[in-house]
């Protein structure tokens, strides 16, 4: 694996800390729903400095940036900035 692999491989473990989190915000209490929102709003936001980082062009970005944007939608829809 070089490099680059370990560096999509941390940017996708990023974007399903970021979907758990958001799943253990569902119903729960209100001041842990607020905790794992920031958790994983903060998760997204390393994914999506990683993606910049990475300069990636074509198919492989595209996918990135799809699943990054979905996370995105589900921040949105919890509240959260981003």
């Amino acid at each position: 694996m070089d490099a680059i692999e370990r560096d999509i491989a941390w940017l996708r473990s990023q974007l399903t800390v970021a979907r758990w989190h958001l799943d253990a915000a569902l119903g729960a209490p209100v001041d842990m729903a607020r905790r794992n929102i920031d958790r994983a709003r903060q998760a997204y936001d390393g994914a999506r400095q990683a993606l910049r980082d990475l300069n990636l062009t074509g198919e492989p970005h595209q996918a990135l940036a799809q699943e990054l944007a979905g996370v995105r939608d589900r921040l949105q829809a919890a509240g959260a900035k981003v």
